[in-house]
């Protein structure tokens, strides 16, 4: 199932309900670049060694640094629901294009290579920025929610307005010479709603015993008539509470269409079981794009992690821990798709339910719906050959040993969720010596003679 903005609301339904019936879920993401951090090989050569009591630590910091410029461009799920009758899995793949929404301005960067292979691979960047759904995260809906009770309700540097605002507040001034009774009002026509709307804010910064608001506005003729009254202290305080409660309301009421996907993220940290490929920037572009900035160190991550989503699997992990066994020769998602879900391996029967039939040929590869619907089809499949249950639902028993490990790349231990990484030391060879001269470089290649004519 594609999903756009137009039909967001009613996919929210569906997902919702497809993923309270699942086993378990796989998603997938497409971003705007993997690394903002281009690296030569010296500096290659000196992390690592920096990383050797910590490297995992160090990894994360420069993942950390490069997720919070990016931008994701696909958020691909699909649930998958054990059918006990038809011995088969259920499959609802979703494809959600979405795109920040506009309330705080973001500014991301991108790669030419990832938008170059995305449009080799039929990306539709107008379907992204134009119909895409919006998002907010929560630290983000939580920075608006804040503005709309500390700031005032509206403001202008126009010098032309300010201008004008100030002769409308002569006649007010006139108004209260003659020291009004609480209770009496005072209208002022505007032909502008906006400069309307800054004057009834002037008159309540400006007069502790005035209020003012829109009493009449015809859009038709412009003509905007603000009603200022005089009131005593108890009852200009509770006008006023009025408007911060209607401004605030007026806040929810917009945070509840912009913060859009964000509702498909809370659906998600309620399902059984997460499944990756591959999935560590996966799970730090999540938590960066839909709760709040990543944090400095990895073990806060891992935990605010684990309080979301509380059991995860990386298939590339369990594929990396048994290539021997299973004579895989590459880890990739689709080397390892056409390893485990073809003949002889394949075992598990997977069907889609009305509605969800977009994947039932291959045209689709790197859209972020159907390397989801991959990744679930790889466990499921992989799950069943590996414990020998082939044909069988998922045992979750068997498969425990995986949980929360999530592969790394140039690392020798996975991420662990549940604790402590093991330490990877430094070669023995190399502990004593400075950082420089640990250094190993390639071989310069010989230039070749110059030849003359």
């Amino acid at each position: 199932m594609d999903v756009t903005l137009a039909n967001f609301e009613e996919s929210l339904k569906t997902f919702e309900e497809a993923v309270a019936k699942s086993d378990f879920v796989a998603f997938d993401l497409e971003f705007s670049g993997l690394s903002t951090r281009p690296q030569s090989f010296a500096q290659r050569e000196m992390d690592k060694l920096q990383m050797a009591h910590n490297r995992h630590q160090i990894n994360y910091a420069k993942h950390r640094h490069s997720v919070s410029q990016l931008l994701i461009m696909q958020f691909g799920c699909c649930p998958f629901e054990w059918n006990e009758a038809r011995q088969s899995y259920i499959a609802r793949p979703f494809n959600f294009n979405i795109f920040p929404d506009e309330s705080i301005d973001k500014i991301f960067n991108c790669s030419v290579s990832t938008f170059r292979f995305l449009w080799k691979n039929k990306f539709d960047f107008n379907k992204m920025v134009g119909e895409g759904v919006p998002y907010l995260s929560h630290h983000d809906a939580e920075v608006l929610r804040n503005r709309a009770a500390q700031s005032k309700l509206i403001d202008t540097t126009a010098i032309e307005d300010k201008n004008f605002i100030h002769e409308q507040l002569d006649s007010v001034l006139d108004w209260m010479s003659d020291l009004p009774v609480y209770g009496s009002t005072l209208d002022i026509t505007f032909s502008n709603k906006f400069q309307a709307l800054v004057f009834s804010q002037e008159i309540i910064d400006r007069f502790t015993q005035l209020v003012a608001q829109i009493a009449e506005s015809d859009y038709e003729n412009r003509r905007h008539v603000v009603r200022v009254t005089s009131l005593d202290p108890s009852q200009r305080q509770a006008f006023l509470n009025q408007l911060i409660e209607q401004a605030v309301q007026a806040q929810e009421d917009k945070l509840a269409v912009s913060i859009g996907f964000r509702k498909c993220i809370d659906v998600l940290s309620r399902s059984r079981l997460l499944v990756g490929h591959n999935m560590f920037l996966d799970m730090l572009h999540t938590y960066d794009k839909f709760f709040r900035p990543l944090p400095q160190e990895l073990d806060q991550f891992k935990s605010e992690w684990k309080n979301v989503f509380p059991r995860v699997i990386d298939t590339k992990h369990v594929a990396h821990l048994n290539k021997s066994q299973t004579e895989l020769q590459f880890t990739t998602l689709p080397a390892t798709h056409a390893h485990f879900c073809q003949p002889p391996r394949a075992s598990i029967s997977i069907e889609f339910p009305p509605g969800f039939e977009r994947y039932t040929s291959d045209e689709f590869h790197h859209e972020a719906g159907f390397d989801a619907y991959l990744t679930g089809m790889i466990l499921a499949n992989m799950a069943a050959f590996i414990t020998n249950r082939r044909g069988q639902r998922i045992d979750n028993e068997s498969l425990q040993p995986f949980v929360n490990r999530a592969y790394l790349m140039g690392m020798t231990e996975p991420l662990n969720l549940d604790g402590s990484e093991v330490p990877e030391s430094i070669p023995p060879t190399a502990a004593g010596l400075p950082l420089q001269q640990r250094l190993v470089f390639p071989p310069k290649p010989e230039a070749p003679a110059a030849v003359f004519t």
